[in-house]
C-alpha cells in the first residue's frame, strides 16, 4: 500500500516544533551534520519516503522535489536546541561495539509550512536520515 502524499493542509502559517527523539544522522558534503539544516532535513526525509514508496509501495512518487526542498529552505528555523549525542550498539556481524551518533533536541519552524505536513506525518512513522533500522531518526512534531 502506498503512502498518501498530498500538498493539502488547512494550516497556512504558524509555529511548528520538531522534536528529535533519537539521533538524527545525515551527511552534508560527506560528513555527518552537527547542526540542523531544514533544507537537508527535508531532502533526506523526501529521499527516505521515495525509497520506501519505490521498494514497498506503488513506485517512485511524482513529486517536485527541488521545489519542496527550496520552499523548506525558505522557512524560518528558530529556537534551535540541538546537540550531538553518541550512542552505542553492538554489531554481531563485526563482533564489536559501534558508535551511532546524531542530533537530538528540538527546533521550531515558522512560516507557511503546511506543504511539509504530509511528509512530516509520514516521517513520524518511518523516521529520517541514516540508521533508521537501528532506531535512529525518530522525531515528532507539534503545532504551537
Amino acid at each position: 500500500e502506498s503512502f498518501p502524499i498530498s500538498e493539502g493542509s488547512n494550516i497556512k502559517a504558524g509555529l511548528l516544533r520538531i522534536n528529535l527523539l533519537t539521533p538524527l544522522r545525515y551527511k552534508i558534503n560527506g560528513s555527518y551534520a552537527e547542526k540542523i539544516s531544514l533544507k537537508a532535513f527535508t531532502s533526506t526525509l523526501l529521499r527516505r519516503i521515495s525509497a520506501l514508496s519505490t521498494f514497498h509501495g506503488d513506485g517512485y512518487p511524482d513529486l517536485d522535489y527541488k521545489s519542496i526542498v527550496e520552499r523548506a529552505h525558505n522557512l524560518a528555523c528558530d529556537n534551535v536546541n540541538i546537540k550531538w549525542v553518541d550512542r552505542e550498539r553492538f554489531s554481531t556481524r563485526q563482533k564489536e561495539r559501534m558508535k551511532i551518533g546524531g542530533l537530538i533536541g528540538s527546533f521550531d519552524i515558522y512560516g507557511d509550512y503546511g506543504f511539509l505536513l504530509p511528509f512530516l506525518r509520514i516521517g513520524e512513522l518511518v523516521h529520517n536520515g541514516k540508521g533508521t533500522s537501528f532506531g535512529c531518526g525518530k522525531f515528532s512534531m507539534e503545532v504551537l
